[in-house]
Parts: C-alpha cells; structure tokens; sequence
C-alpha cells in the first residue's frame, strides 16, 4: 500500500492506488454514517470527527479515506444519486418502446422522490455548502449529464423509429429534466406544496404531445 504524507504530518493513499477491500469496506462505512448524520443534523453540523466517533475511529482514519469534509459530503451526494439512477433505469427498462420510456421518466422520478424525501433534501442541503460556486456549477452538470444523456438518446432513438417526431433532442431533455429537478426539490424543501402524482401526470401529457408533433 502507497501512501503520502501531509504537510501537517497526516497520512493519507495515493490517490493512484487501488483500494484494498478493508479500505473499501471502511470507506462504504463512513459514507453510510454520513448519510445518516446528514439528514439527522445537517451537513453544516454532521463534522468529520463526530463521523468518526460514529465508527469508532479516529479522525485521521476518516481523512485517510476523504481529503476533507467537502469531499465526503460529494461521496455521499454521488451515493444517494446512483440509487435515484438506479430506480429510473429499472423503471423504464420494463418499457419495450423509446417513447414508453420517456413517458415513463416524470412518473418514475418523481415516486422515488417521495419514498425518498430525505435523500434529495440531502442534495439540496450539500450542494449548497462546499465549495465555490464554479465547483458547484461543475458538479450540479455532473449530477444532471447520466438523466440529460439518457432522454437524449431516447429521444433520437424514437426518432430513428419513425415514432417521435423532429423534434430537438437536446433542447427537449432540457426542458424535461429542468422541470423534474424543480418539482423534486420543491417536493424535497416543501412537501405539502406540490402534488407530486398530478404534476407527473400533467408533465407527462405535455411531453406526449411534444414527441407525438410530425
């Protein structure tokens, strides 16, 4: 195993090196805990030494993993997204057609943001705590490129089969995504001003009509 040392004396992993499993079985532990402590206190008060006492560890054991708490909070931001990514491809593989699975997309997205409510209020509450905003801007693009990509191509996919109309791929799964990420954060803020199944069924019929113009 290779390892760095800090100016401060810390040791810390190249970041080069393969983890070993131990290493990746504790770094999965302090990404649970994180989870945990921010949606319980927030990611203003959820500090790297209380994650470490939560796993019974030292500090320096966090920081062996994660260079600081800004990189954590990212590591537990990718976490949560990757199950909401997830949940979006099985729901929409079961959809044998381009068009079925685009349609499928704002009634999906917005279930799981409901049965998990807390996990989004963790994006809206990280995202706007670390970092400079041109590193915020740089991972909110991160966040939205594996949605964005996917209506893309099932957009153009439908096109090439005769049924989705000329429509502009790139500027539609815009419009879509922009409209899901308004009403999940809204829902995720404020969960008694929006109406989640109606909005759904209200974007699905307005993007229908869109796909359905020759």
């Amino acid at each position: 195993m290779s390892t760095s040392t800090t100016r401060k004396g810390r040791t810390t992993r190249k970041r080069a090196d393969k983890p070993t499993f131990i290493e990746e079985t504790r770094r999965q532990q302090f990404l649970e805990i994180g989870v945990r402590l921010f949606r319980e206190l927030g990611y203003e008060k959820a500090s790297l030494a209380r994650i470490a006492r939560e796993a019974g560890v030292s500090k320096g054991v966090v920081l062996y993993h994660f260079s600081g708490k800004a990189e954590l909070g990212k590591a537990v931001l990718r976490q949560v997204l990757r199950g909401y990514s997830d949940f979006l491809r099985e729901r929409t593989d079961v959809r044998e057609t381009a068009k079925a699975k685009i349609l499928q997309i704002p009634s999906a997205s917005l279930e799981y943001v409901a049965a998990h409510r807390e996990d989004y209020a963790i994006y809206v509450d990280v995202i706007g705590c670390f970092g400079g905003l041109e590193e915020k801007r740089e991972f909110a693009a991160w966040v939205s490129q594996r949605t964005r990509e996917m209506l893309v191509a099932l957009i153009r996919q439908g096109q090439e089969e005769g049924e989705i109309g000329p429509v502009n791929a790139a500027a539609l799964a815009d419009v879509i995504q922009g409209a899901l990420d308004g009403l999940m954060e809204l829902y995720a803020v404020d969960p008694e001003s929006v109406d989640l199944e109606t909005a759904g069924a209200v974007l699905a019929s307005m993007i229908e009509g869109e796909l359905s113009r020759s």
